[in-house]
């Protein structure tokens, strides 16, 4: 009996040994899968966080990008507002140009004794006799019958001069020759334009 006991005894401890061996064994393999997926979860978190300052480095340049545009998009608004100003400027200078060259071709042809159409049209002659026609004294008429067909006729026969007054303004006047009474001897009569000159251009000294 003793000698089973001892043969027991010594299997139990062997068993014992194997399995101190295999748990040791275990324990091992489950510290290095531990070490492992604590290795790859540093790993991710190293990634998650390299990606969030890649996301951060991103909405920055975007945020920067969003603000040139939105300072380039005034600065093109405010760069056709200008482009409007300076045509609505060179549009005014132009006709300004057109209204000085009008009036100086209206002076010389004054000297020439005759009527620029910047100042009064022939149309326009016609309808202000027209419209004064009640005003000539009984004892003076036209030299001819006063219609539209004749206005060059008497445009002809009229005596046109131009002066300049004290408000700046150049006052054309078309005397019409009409046949005077011999006894009268009154004014003939007159159609007066006026045409505004250029204002005059006053730097001030300070």
């Amino acid at each position: 009996m003793e000698e089973e006991d001892a043969i027991r005894y010594d299997g139990a401890v062997r068993e014992i040994q194997s399995d101190e061996k295999k748990i040791a064994s275990f324990v091992k393999e489950n510290i290095i899968v531990t070490t492992s997926a604590s290795k790859t979860f540093n790993k991710s978190i190293n990634i998650v966080e390299s990606n969030q300052r890649e996301i951060s480095d991103a909405l920055s340049a975007l945020r920067t990008a969003v603000e040139n545009i939105t300072i380039e998009s005034r600065e093109l608004k405010i760069h056709s507002r200008v482009l409007v100003l300076v045509s609505m400027i060179g549009n005014n200078l132009l006709t300004i140009s057109f209204k000085i060259q009008d009036l100086v071709e209206s002076i010389m042809f004054s000297k020439s004794n005759a009527l620029h159409p910047g100042i009064l049209t022939p149309k326009e002659l016609y309808t202000e006799l027209i419209n004064n026609y009640r005003f000539i004294p009984p004892t003076k008429k036209l030299p001819t019958l006063l219609s539209l067909e004749n206005i060059h006729t008497i445009l002809n026969i009229s005596t046109i001069s131009g002066y300049m007054t004290k408000n700046e303004r150049f006052p054309f006047k078309q005397k019409n020759a009409s046949a005077l009474d011999p006894v009268s001897n009154s004014v003939p009569d007159e159609v007066e334009r006026r045409s505004p000159a250029p204002p005059s251009l006053r730097i001030s000294k300070n």
